[in-house]
């Protein structure tokens, strides 16, 4: 038996090397196996609604809402300088289907497929309902202000739904247009053409996509714009931002999404954007919104582990060198 000894000595010698390249090729090519459940991200906004008629009307009503059923809100928090205190309540996601779309709201819909079968749709934690009123009417073309903020259990979407205007509560047949965004998981990438003057040898691009929801209507987009960061700017400093420039209006209709890739220097920090929806028939400005959305890294557990693995290799490998 004791022959056998000096062989597996010499084999962890020999090889010792070779398996610890194959542990770190396995990490390059595959990063994504070393990813840990993601982390909860952030997101703020301000919401400017205008009032585009001269109906008379002084409330306001809408939903915020994540659609993916396995993504849930874990806390918020609205509020208006124009309709101070607005009454608000988690609701349940809207009950509409986009033309051509199957209704995601009685049918499980999940970000991760692993998912399916765990979650219940319409649970009462992915939708925030709005209600603001005051006692005199909206003036025409007036802007109603609010700033809101959630976290997610992790970064995903955000839509607006069910929006219309009413006077002391009965709806005078305007509404709001249905819309909303999503930013992806994102992908790092050289040698690339840079959105911002600035010299690195690697960015990391963020799918984006901006929906048209609503049955009915469609909408021009006005001034898409974004500025990546490497913190989590306030809403009240997202004017002095060095922003790309604005993309040219395009034309949404019902149901349909125009998707992009956001560059950004920073693997971490956030995502600030801007955008303004025009209608499509008169040109006058429905709402505008400025956005920022927490980039959040995965907690490197994986990587955590791979390491530890490595380490104790390492020490198996010195005391089976100490003992030749």
């Amino acid at each position: 038996m004791s022959m056998h000894r000096p062989d597996t000595k010499i084999f962890y010698q020999r090889y010792f090397h070779v398996i610890l390249l194959h542990i770190i090729a396995v990490a390059l090519i595959f990063p994504s196996a070393i990813h840990a459940a993601p982390r909860p991200s952030r997101v703020s906004e301000r919401m400017k609604f205008t009032y585009p008629s001269l109906q008379p009307a002084n409330d306001i009503h809408f939903k915020i809402w994540q659609k993916e059923d396995d993504v849930e809100v874990l806390k918020y928090n609205i509020d208006s300088k124009e309709l101070p205190n607005p009454i608000h309540k988690m609701g349940d996601q809207p009950d509409y289907a986009p033309p051509g779309l199957k209704n995601p709201h009685r049918t499980i819909e999940v970000l991760h497929p692993e998912n399916r079968n765990k979650v219940v749709a319409d649970n009462g934690m992915h939708a925030i309902d709005v209600d603001a009123s005051r006692k005199e009417d909206f003036k025409k073309d007036e802007k109603i202000t609010f700033d809101f903020e959630w976290t997610l259990t992790e970064w995903n979407t955000k839509r607006m739904g069910s929006g219309f205007w009413t006077k002391d509560g009965k709806p005078n047949g305007i509404k709001i247009p249905d819309n909303g965004w999503t930013i992806s998981n994102y992908r790092r990438v050289d040698s690339l053409p840079r959105m911002f003057d600035l010299s690195s040898n690697a960015v990391w691009l963020h799918p984006f996509t901006l929906f048209n929801d609503d049955p009915t209507e469609s909408f021009v987009v006005h001034g898409l714009k974004f500025s990546p960061q490497l913190g989590f700017p306030d809403l009240d400093s997202l004017d002095s931002l060095a922003w790309s420039m604005p993309l040219p209006d395009f034309l949404l209709s019902p149901g349909q999404g125009f998707a992009m890739d956001v560059e950004s220097l920073f693997e971490a920090g956030s995502i600030a954007g801007y955008y303004e929806l025009m209608n499509a028939a008169t040109g006058s400005q429905l709402m505008t919104e400025y956005f920022v959305h927490e980039v959040p890294i995965p907690e490197p557990g994986s990587i955590i582990l791979l390491g530890s693995g490595l380490v104790a290799l390492i020490s198996v490998a010195r005391r089976i060198r100490g003992r030749v």
